[in-house]
C-alpha cells in the first residue's frame, strides 16, 4: 500500500454509529445549544486494524503538563511504514476531562492523534448544529430525538466530500487525495497537522434563529445565528458583539463569513453584512 492508498483508506468516512456527539455550548436556560461530532475510540481502533493490520500500529501515552488544577496527556499513534522499514509516530494531546479525569484525557488525546493520520478529519469541516437540550440531571445532554437531525447532517457532509455512491463502511477505491482535503501544515513538533480552513463568501442569508451568548469581554454579549441561504441550505455562524437588528426573519446581504478553528472545532464567523430592511451597514 503506497502513501496515497494509506491516506485514502485511513481518511474514509465513518458510519453514523461510529460517532459520538458532544455539546459544545448551551444557552443560559440549558434548553438548546450546539453539538459537534467525534469518532469513537473503538471505531479508530477498528479502522487501524482493518487498514494496517493488528500488528501494523501501536499507541503510547505520555503525561504532558499540569497547572496544579488539571493535567494533560499526550498520545502517539505509530504506523509501521514497510517501504521505510520504520515506525512513523504522530502525537497530539488533550486535557484530563472533568468527568472521567485521566481516563477521559487518554481517550481524547487518542482521538486527536488519530486526526493527525487523517482518521475522522473530515468531521472538522462540518458546521456546528443547533440542538435541543435535555437539562434533567446534573449534566445537560442532547435530546435523543435530535440524533435523527445530527445523523442527517453527517450524511450531508459525506455526500459533499466523498463520492456519493462510495461505500461508507470501506475506504474509497480511488488512490487520489480528496480534493476537499486541505494541505497539511506543521505548527510544532507535536501538533503535526492542522487543516487549513477555507473562507466562505455567500451574498445573502435569512436569519432563522438567534441565541444570545454571554461574554466576559462585551457587556452586551455575542450572538449565535442560524442562517439560511437562497438555496435553502442552513448553517450556524457566530457574531462578535450583539446587534439587535439581527433578528429572526431579517435578511442579511453582502455577507462575509469566514471559518476559524479553535480546539479542533471549526466555527463560522459573520464578519461583514448589511441589513436589507433598512440598508444599515454593520
Amino acid at each position: 500500500m503506497d502513501r496515497m492508498e494509506l491516506y485514502s483508506a485511513l481518511s474514509a468516512p465513518f458510519e453514523d454509529s461510529d460517532l459520538e456527539w458532544r455539546l459544545q455550548w448551551t444557552n443560559a436556560e440549558k434548553t438548546s445549544g450546539t453539538a459537534v461530532p467525534y469518532v469513537t475510540n473503538r471505531a479508530i481502533q477498528n479502522r487501524l486494524d482493518s487498514v494496517v493490520g493488528i500488528d501494523g500500529w501501536k499507541n503510547e501515552y505520555i503525561p504532558w503538563h499540569s497547572d496544579g488544577k488539571k493535567s494533560s496527556q499526550l498520545c502517539g499513534i505509530s504506523v509501521w511504514i514497510a517501504e521505510r522499514g520504520e515506525w512513523l509516530t504522530k502525537f497530539d494531546g488533550a486535557e484530563d476531562s472533568d468527568i472521567e479525569s485521566v481516563k477521559g484525557g487518554l481517550s481524547d488525546s487518542m482521538k486527536r492523534a488519530a486526526v493527525q493520520w487523517g482518521i475522522g478529519r473530515y468531521l472538522y469541516t462540518m458546521s456546528t448544529v443547533f440542538v435541543e437540550v435535555d437539562s434533567k440531571g446534573k449534566t445537560p445532554k442532547i435530546r435523543q430525538s435530535e440524533y435523527v437531525k445530527l445523523n442527517a447532517e453527517h450524511q450531508k457532509a459525506i455526500a459533499k466530500l466523498f463520492k456519493p455512491n462510495a461505500p461508507q463502511t470501506s475506504p474509497p477505491t480511488t488512490t487520489e487525495t480528496p480534493k476537499t482535503t486541505p494541505p497539511q501544515k506543521q505548527d510544532s513538533a507535536l501538533y503535526a497537522v492542522i487543516p487549513a480552513v477555507p473562507t466562505k463568501a455567500v451574498p445573502a442569508y435569512t436569519v432563522l434563529n438567534v441565541v444570545k451568548v454571554a461574554s466576559v469581554k462585551r457587556k452586551e454579549g455575542d450572538m449565535n445565528l442560524q442562517l439560511r441561504d437562497g438555496g435553502g441550505k442552513t448553517l450556524q455562524a457566530f457574531h462578535v458583539g450583539f446587534d439587535p437588528a439581527i433578528a429572526a426573519g431579517a435578511t442579511l446581504v453582502d455577507c462575509e463569513i469566514k471559518q476559524r478553528m479553535k480546539d479542533e472545532v471549526v466555527f463560522n464567523i459573520l464578519e461583514k453584512y448589511v441589513i436589507a430592511a433598512d440598508d444599515k451597514a454593520a
